[in-house]
């Protein structure tokens, strides 16, 4: 009896030698690779592959080394098409307008944030670290949200 084994997704940090990747889970300019899936043959291939930034990668268990635990591609899909759903059926939060008086204390400190988190991101960028998108949204959010409570702030 044959296993039905089914497209994963597991974390760069969980990826070894002995793993066929079907899918590296970027477009082809984002990676040195001749494809966008192969063998893992070796520690160099799972380092260059997380220095790249990649953080996901699709496994196909039938060609390589499996992990049980990880999701599968149809309930990461699932996943993310029951997120979707939420989204398009939840009303926006729209921000209580306030005063330019309220709203400015407010909008100088995410000035200053902002000034911050962009200062780091151009020193990571010249010493070729990875940038993390998750550390700007918060901020890109608060100055969102600051132009919708007093838009003259």
């Amino acid at each position: 009896m044959a296993k039905n084994f089914r497209i994963k997704k597991i974390s760069t940090a969980e990826l070894i030698p002995g793993m066929f990747i079907s899918d590296l889970n970027c477009g082809w300019l984002d990676h040195p690779f001749v494809g966008n899936s192969m063998s893992v043959k070796d520690d160099t291939t799972v380092n260059k592959i997380r220095q790249l930034g990649i953080r996901e990668v699709y496994i196909d268990p039938s060609r390589g080394l499996d992990l049980p635990n990880a999701q599968t591609a149809e309930e990461v899909s699932r996943e993310l098409d029951e997120q979707i759903e939420a989204i398009a059926t939840t009303a926006p939060e729209i921000p209580k307008a306030v005063t330019l008086a309220e709203e400015v204390t407010r909008a100088k400190k995410l000035h200053s944030e902002a000034n911050r988190i962009v200062k780091n991101l151009m020193g990571d960028i010249r010493l070729g670290k990875q940038i993390e998108l998750d550390k700007i949204d918060p901020m890109v959010e608060g100055v969102v949200d600051s132009i919708f409570r007093n838009k003259n702030a």
